[in-house]
């Protein structure tokens, strides 16, 4: 048998309605399984994009107490740490940093990539449901 199986599942989705009506009723919709994947795709990059902030503001803060002389850089816990977050947000940080004028001794890539990564989440929760009507139901958007 060749194709995609559709899988049929009933969700319980409210219609929309004015500030001012009184509560709509429940809209049953029928959603295939592909939709229910481009709903968990979606919730998918939603959190890595929020794992990613926190990373940058993790790594700034580590840079802010290593450069204060708070925590130790030669120990192997914070080495490990440090490397472990410079890994990680690297890729997200350089092309800003390469594009961004020096302020001083102030890095403001972290500002400038929390931002973006904001944006790209904000424009995600207010198109997913372009793509699917059932994203709105659920999934943290």
């Amino acid at each position: 048998m060749g194709g995609i199986a559709h899988l049929r599942v009933r969700v319980n989705i409210p219609a929309r309605a004015d500030c001012h009506d009184a509560p709509p009723p429940v809209v049953m919709r029928n959603l295939t399984l592909e939709m229910s994947m481009l709903v968990a795709l979606f919730w998918l990059v939603t959190e890595i994009i929020q794992l990613m902030i926190y990373a940058i503001i993790a790594a700034a803060v580590l840079s802010m107490l290593i450069g204060f002389g708070v925590v130790n850089p030669r120990s192997q816990f914070v080495y490990t740490i440090g490397d472990f977050l410079t890994r990680v947000t690297n890729p997200i940080l350089n092309p800003i940093r390469r594009h961004l004028p020096m302020f001083g001794n102030v890095d403001l890539s972290p500002l400038v990539a929390i931002l973006l990564l904001e944006a790209l989440e904000i424009a995600l929760a207010t198109y997913a449901p372009y793509f699917n009507p059932a994203v709105r139901g659920g999934m943290g958007f």
